[in-house]
């Protein structure tokens, strides 16, 4: 799916963006945890539900809107 999302933009110019979600938290847990607590994918996804919460308490979005969705 990345290398997906890579190929539609290769320069970078909008959807790669989404590519990045959840990285500058999961990127934070790795240096606290010394890298050991969690592999880098886990991290990132850990990232990724703080970066959804954050976005539903800013009134982004709502919880409706994940409908669907499974974890």
């Amino acid at each position: 799916m990345k290398a997906d999302v890579v190929n539609k933009d290769e320069r970078e110019s909008g959807l790669r963006m989404i590519l990045n979600l959840g990285h500058t938290v999961g990127h934070a847990i790795e240096q606290a945890t010394a890298y050991k607590a969690l592999l880098h994918g886990e991290a990132v996804g850990w990232g990724m539900v703080a970066a959804l919460h954050l976005g539903r308490q800013r009134g982004r979005f709502q919880r409706r809107s994940l409908a669907g969705w499974r974890v």
